[in-house]
């Protein structure tokens, strides 16, 4: 935990596992295309 801060306890739901899901998604989706890859950098 940063800052030796601890997540709530609604926050398990969501982090990191679905989370890591969610951002994969999002990164395959914003490349899918050699033309999305030059526009998304």
């Amino acid at each position: 935990t940063a800052q030796n801060l601890s997540l709530p306890q609604w926050a398990y739901k969501v982090y990191p596992n679905p989370m890591e899901e969610i951002t994969a998604l999002d990164f395959e989706l914003r490349s899918y295309t050699q033309r999305l890859k030059r526009l998304n950098g």
